[in-house]
Protein backbone atom coordinates (compact mmCIF):
# COMPACT_ATOMS: atom_id res chain seq x y z
CA UNK A 1 0.00 0.00 0.00
CA UNK A 2 1.39 3.61 -0.72
CA UNK A 3 1.09 5.85 1.32
CA UNK A 4 -1.29 9.39 1.00
CA UNK A 5 1.58 12.49 0.54
CA UNK A 6 0.49 14.55 2.44
CA UNK A 7 1.38 18.72 2.63
CA UNK A 8 2.57 20.42 -0.70
CA UNK A 9 0.29 20.20 -3.43
CA UNK A 10 -2.51 18.50 -1.23
CA UNK A 11 -2.80 21.39 1.19
CA UNK A 12 -2.50 23.65 -1.75
CA UNK A 13 -6.27 22.40 -2.85
CA UNK A 14 -7.76 22.24 0.39
CA UNK A 15 -10.49 24.85 -1.16
CA UNK A 16 -11.27 22.52 -4.16
CA UNK A 17 -10.66 19.24 -4.00
CA UNK A 18 -10.16 16.55 -1.22
CA UNK A 19 -7.70 13.79 -1.58
CA UNK A 20 -8.55 9.94 -1.01
CA UNK A 21 -5.86 6.94 -1.40
CA UNK A 22 -6.06 5.59 -4.64
CA UNK A 23 -7.16 2.27 -5.70
CA UNK A 24 -3.78 0.85 -7.80
CA UNK A 25 -4.37 -0.97 -10.63
CA UNK A 26 -4.15 -4.52 -10.62
CA UNK A 27 -4.81 -5.08 -14.61
CA UNK A 28 -3.79 -2.70 -17.19
CA UNK A 29 -6.43 -0.56 -19.56
CA UNK A 30 -6.93 -2.08 -22.85
CA UNK A 31 -4.31 -2.00 -24.94
CA UNK A 32 -1.62 -1.56 -21.83
CA UNK A 33 -0.64 -3.74 -18.68
CA UNK A 34 0.27 -2.94 -14.90
CA UNK A 35 4.50 -2.92 -15.07
CA UNK A 36 6.03 -2.89 -12.07
CA UNK A 37 8.99 -0.22 -12.20
CA UNK A 38 11.75 -0.96 -9.52
CA UNK A 39 12.81 2.67 -9.24
CA UNK A 40 16.58 3.92 -7.41
CA UNK A 41 15.25 6.97 -6.81
CA UNK A 42 12.37 6.02 -4.68
CA UNK A 43 14.07 2.73 -3.46
CA UNK A 44 10.83 1.15 -4.25
CA UNK A 45 8.55 -0.53 -6.76
CA UNK A 46 6.61 1.89 -8.53
CA UNK A 47 3.58 0.51 -10.05
CA UNK A 48 2.15 1.25 -13.30
CA UNK A 49 -0.77 1.03 -14.99
CA UNK A 50 0.50 1.23 -18.42
CA UNK A 51 4.66 0.63 -20.40
CA UNK A 52 3.80 4.34 -21.14
CA UNK A 53 3.99 5.32 -17.73
CA UNK A 54 7.02 2.76 -17.11
CA UNK A 55 8.57 4.76 -19.93
CA UNK A 56 8.15 7.97 -18.33
CA UNK A 57 9.74 6.58 -15.05
CA UNK A 58 13.03 6.38 -17.00
CA UNK A 59 12.71 9.96 -17.95
CA UNK A 60 12.31 11.11 -13.73
CA UNK A 61 14.94 8.60 -12.69
CA UNK A 62 18.10 10.36 -15.06
CA UNK A 63 16.38 14.21 -14.07
CA UNK A 64 18.80 15.81 -11.41
CA UNK A 65 16.34 18.32 -10.19
CA UNK A 66 14.01 14.99 -9.34
CA UNK A 67 14.05 13.78 -5.76
CA UNK A 68 10.87 11.95 -5.41
CA UNK A 69 7.78 11.21 -7.38
CA UNK A 70 4.97 8.27 -7.17
CA UNK A 71 2.60 6.77 -9.48
CA UNK A 72 -0.99 7.73 -9.20
CA UNK A 73 -0.47 9.14 -6.05
CA UNK A 74 -4.08 10.08 -4.58
CA UNK A 75 -7.57 10.76 -6.13
CA UNK A 76 -8.67 14.27 -6.01
CA UNK A 77 -12.51 14.42 -5.36
CA UNK A 78 -13.22 18.12 -6.50
CA UNK A 79 -15.35 20.08 -4.46
CA UNK A 80 -19.18 21.12 -5.54
CA UNK A 81 -18.23 18.92 -8.40
CA UNK A 82 -18.60 15.00 -9.41
CA UNK A 83 -15.02 15.15 -11.05
CA UNK A 84 -13.00 12.49 -9.29
CA UNK A 85 -9.09 12.23 -10.96
CA UNK A 86 -6.11 10.44 -10.38
CA UNK A 87 -2.95 11.98 -11.67
CA UNK A 88 -0.25 9.44 -13.33
CA UNK A 89 2.39 11.07 -11.43
CA UNK A 90 3.11 13.14 -8.56
CA UNK A 91 7.00 14.58 -8.84
CA UNK A 92 8.71 16.28 -6.27
CA UNK A 93 11.92 18.43 -7.26
CA UNK A 94 14.99 19.41 -5.47
CA UNK A 95 13.41 23.27 -4.70
CA UNK A 96 10.71 21.95 -2.68
CA UNK A 97 8.21 22.28 -5.61
CA UNK A 98 5.80 19.41 -6.52
CA UNK A 99 3.91 18.58 -9.88
CA UNK A 100 1.18 16.61 -11.27
CA UNK A 101 2.21 14.94 -14.53
CA UNK A 102 -0.37 13.35 -16.87
CA UNK A 103 0.61 11.19 -19.39
CA UNK A 104 -1.16 10.11 -22.85
CA UNK A 105 -0.29 7.87 -25.71
CA UNK A 106 -0.76 10.10 -28.84
CA UNK A 107 -3.96 8.99 -29.87
CA UNK A 108 -5.40 9.75 -26.71
CA UNK A 109 -3.71 13.03 -26.12
CA UNK A 110 -5.49 14.38 -29.21
CA UNK A 111 -8.68 12.97 -28.82
CA UNK A 112 -10.85 16.02 -28.14
CA UNK A 113 -13.14 14.91 -24.89
CA UNK A 114 -9.97 13.45 -23.33
CA UNK A 115 -8.62 16.97 -24.10
CA UNK A 116 -10.67 18.76 -22.41
CA UNK A 117 -11.39 16.56 -19.41
CA UNK A 118 -7.66 16.92 -18.57
CA UNK A 119 -7.99 20.98 -19.03
CA UNK A 120 -10.88 21.32 -17.17
CA UNK A 121 -8.62 19.54 -13.98
CA UNK A 122 -5.58 21.75 -14.86
CA UNK A 123 -7.69 24.99 -14.52
CA UNK A 124 -9.45 23.85 -11.56
CA UNK A 125 -5.98 23.24 -9.81
CA UNK A 126 -4.35 26.22 -11.17
CA UNK A 127 -6.88 28.51 -9.06
CA UNK A 128 -5.28 26.89 -6.16
CA UNK A 129 -1.40 27.34 -7.33
CA UNK A 130 -1.04 23.63 -8.45
CA UNK A 131 0.45 22.74 -11.82
CA UNK A 132 -1.12 19.91 -13.35
CA UNK A 133 1.47 18.74 -16.95
CA UNK A 134 -0.47 17.20 -19.68
CA UNK A 135 2.32 15.11 -21.84
CA UNK A 136 1.66 13.12 -25.30
CA UNK A 137 4.07 10.01 -25.46
CA UNK A 138 5.77 11.74 -28.66
CA UNK A 139 7.05 14.18 -26.26
CA UNK A 140 9.31 11.76 -24.48
CA UNK A 141 8.94 8.81 -25.87
CA UNK A 142 10.57 6.90 -28.92
CA UNK A 143 10.60 3.39 -29.60
CA UNK A 144 14.78 2.79 -29.86
CA UNK A 145 15.60 5.39 -27.89
CA UNK A 146 13.49 4.22 -24.61
CA UNK A 147 14.62 0.90 -25.35
CA UNK A 148 18.30 2.31 -25.04
CA UNK A 149 17.29 3.95 -21.85
CA UNK A 150 15.59 0.81 -20.25
CA UNK A 151 18.50 -1.19 -21.25
CA UNK A 152 20.72 1.45 -19.40
CA UNK A 153 19.04 1.84 -16.60
CA UNK A 154 19.15 -1.95 -15.32
CA UNK A 155 22.89 -2.16 -16.76
CA UNK A 156 23.85 0.45 -14.34
CA UNK A 157 22.26 -1.26 -11.38
CA UNK A 158 25.59 -2.76 -10.38
CA UNK A 159 27.63 1.14 -9.94
CA UNK A 160 27.07 3.84 -7.92
CA UNK A 161 28.42 6.02 -10.80
CA UNK A 162 32.21 5.57 -9.30
CA UNK A 163 34.13 5.35 -12.22
CA UNK A 164 32.55 8.30 -13.69
CA UNK A 165 34.94 10.95 -13.11
CA UNK A 166 37.44 8.85 -14.66
CA UNK A 167 35.50 8.28 -17.53
CA UNK A 168 35.12 11.87 -18.44
CA UNK A 169 38.41 12.37 -17.73
CA UNK A 170 39.79 9.62 -20.20
CA UNK A 171 37.36 11.35 -22.98
CA UNK A 172 38.50 14.84 -22.52
CA UNK A 173 41.80 13.48 -22.50
CA UNK A 174 41.91 11.36 -26.27
CA UNK A 175 41.74 12.90 -29.20
CA UNK A 176 40.44 9.93 -31.83
CA UNK A 177 36.52 9.03 -31.52
CA UNK A 178 36.16 6.71 -28.47
CA UNK A 179 33.48 3.89 -28.61
CA UNK A 180 31.94 1.47 -25.42
CA UNK A 181 34.24 -0.97 -27.13
CA UNK A 182 36.93 1.00 -26.53
CA UNK A 183 35.91 1.94 -23.16
CA UNK A 184 35.51 -1.88 -22.12
CA UNK A 185 38.90 -2.94 -23.30
CA UNK A 186 40.64 0.07 -21.09
CA UNK A 187 38.87 -1.96 -18.61
CA UNK A 188 35.72 0.01 -17.56
CA UNK A 189 33.47 -2.36 -16.36
CA UNK A 190 29.78 -2.34 -18.42
CA UNK A 191 27.50 -0.92 -15.55
CA UNK A 192 29.91 2.30 -14.87
CA UNK A 193 29.51 3.02 -18.55
CA UNK A 194 25.78 2.35 -18.36
CA UNK A 195 25.49 4.99 -15.09
CA UNK A 196 27.43 7.51 -16.77
CA UNK A 197 25.34 7.40 -19.84
CA UNK A 198 21.99 7.00 -18.43
CA UNK A 199 22.58 9.80 -15.55
CA UNK A 200 23.62 12.05 -18.50
CA UNK A 201 27.66 12.21 -17.56
CA UNK A 202 28.23 10.71 -21.09
CA UNK A 203 26.40 11.05 -24.34
CA UNK A 204 25.75 8.26 -26.89
CA UNK A 205 23.48 8.63 -30.19
CA UNK A 206 19.90 7.09 -28.34
CA UNK A 207 18.34 7.05 -31.57
CA UNK A 208 20.18 3.87 -32.77
CA UNK A 209 20.61 0.50 -30.92
CA UNK A 210 23.47 0.19 -28.59
CA UNK A 211 26.65 -1.91 -29.67
CA UNK A 212 30.32 -1.77 -28.75
CA UNK A 213 30.89 0.63 -32.22
CA UNK A 214 28.35 3.46 -30.38
CA UNK A 215 30.73 6.04 -29.91
CA UNK A 216 31.10 7.92 -26.46
CA UNK A 217 32.04 11.65 -25.73
CA UNK A 218 31.47 13.70 -22.45
CA UNK A 219 28.30 15.72 -22.59
CA UNK A 220 29.58 18.72 -23.79
CA UNK A 221 31.34 17.31 -26.48
CA UNK A 222 30.23 17.54 -29.92
CA UNK A 223 29.89 14.35 -32.11
CA UNK A 224 32.65 14.37 -34.63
Amino acid sequence: MTTLITGGVVEQLTEVATAVEAVHPRHGRMGSRVTKFSSRKNRSVVVCDSLLEAAFCLELERRNDVVHYEAHPYTLKFIRTNYRYTPDFLVCFANGSQRLVEVKNDESFEDKATSARITRYAELLATRGCMLEYLAASHFYQKIRTANLAFLYHQSFPSNGESTAKLCALLASRQQPTSIGDLLNLGFLPGNIAHAVFYGALDIDLSNAITCSTRVRNKRQRPP
